[in-house]
């Protein structure tokens, strides 16, 4: 694995390579990670984990990462959580509003 310092190096001085390399090396983890303890479809957990690499790569770029004292994939896939949790809270609403919005259009034709 590629040592955290080194990882942060490298996307500062703009490099994409590297991004490539972090995708390759943990997409299929989190995408299962994903399906299995969160219910999203493949589609959704690969749209999440590519939104996790984009905010860490912004993170990095802003200078937030100044201190990381967890390993990059614990890093990356805990601002991976965060989306994934986000996602689910957003189809719990939509879940609520399309119910109460059948339930009400129902009562209305009563």
């Amino acid at each position: 694995s590629i040592e955290t310092s080194a990882i942060i190096e490298a996307i500062k001085a703009g490099s994409e390579k590297i991004l490539f390399q972090l995708y390759e090396a943990y997409r299929n983890e989190f995408v299962r990670w994903c399906t299995r303890h969160h219910q999203l479809s493949e589609e959704e957990a690969k749209d999440a984990f590519q939104d996790a690499i984009i905010a860490l790569y912004k993170n990095i770029k802003a200078g937030k990462t100044q201190q990381i004292d967890v390993s990059m994939k614990t890093y990356l896939f805990s601002i991976g959580k965060n989306i994934v949790l986000n996602i689910i809270n957003r189809k719990s609403i939509e879940t609520k509003v399309h119910e109460r919005w059948s339930r009400n259009k129902s009562d209305m034709q009563s």
